[in-house]
């Protein structure tokens, strides 16, 4: 299963925060974001196909 790291700046250090599968991710940047880790894999993965 594929697993991304995603790194958030919280009081001047990075915290990293793992997506897999059918986890949602979350974004203090984008909280109505409504997207699973598989959907942007799936996504790029189409990208690099086509």
């Amino acid at each position: 299963m594929i697993n991304k790291p995603v790194y958030q700046l919280i009081d001047e250090e990075y915290q990293v925060r793992r997506f897999q599968g059918n986890d949602p991710i979350i974004s203090p940047s984008f909280p109505k974001l409504n997207i699973t880790a598989q959907q942007v894999f799936d996504a790029a993965n189409a990208e690099l196909i086509n």
